[in-house]
């Protein structure tokens, strides 16, 4: 069975209702997304890298991606996990960690939303809808 956009949306909506109806921490649940953001981090990262449409300018990770593909994501996930178990320890006592919290979400996003942006260029642009091509040539 096809689904419909119209079933997604609904089906988005339900989802959206049923995690908006638990008892999660805003502060957590903004540490749970950035550690999930780190992780399409470092598999796009991974993936410009290994392309040769980028270089990583880190001395440190250019040196695990020396040693292999998972010593680079598994360093990069695990640091980036005990940031975030740091982040959720201190976040009631300090203002200073919701701050971060905050700071540290937004730059994941914009991180993303660049990574995302460089693979739709990198595909080829007649296989893109046209509202998409339209968009990347105004981003560009």
């Amino acid at each position: 069975m096809k689904k419909t956009w119209h079933d997604l949306v609904l089906s988005a909506q339900e989802e959206f209702r049923f995690f908006a109806s638990r008892k999660i921490d805003k502060m957590t649940a903004l540490i749970v997304v950035i550690f999930v953001l780190s992780i399409l981090d470092a598999i796009f990262t991974l993936t410009w890298i290994k392309s040769g449409l980028a270089v990583e300018v880190n001395p440190f990770l250019v040196n695990l991606i020396e040693k292999g593909d998972f010593a680079f994501l598994g360093t990069k996930i695990l640091l980036t996990g005990l940031g975030c178990i740091f982040l959720e320890k201190s976040r009631k006592k300090s203002k200073l960690a919701r701050i971060g919290i905050v700071a540290i979400f937004a730059v994941y996003c914009l991180l993303t939303f660049y990574h995302c942006v460089g693979a739709l260029q990198s595909v080829h642009h007649d296989l893109l809808p046209d509202f998409v091509d339209d968009a990347l040539l105004w981003l560009s």
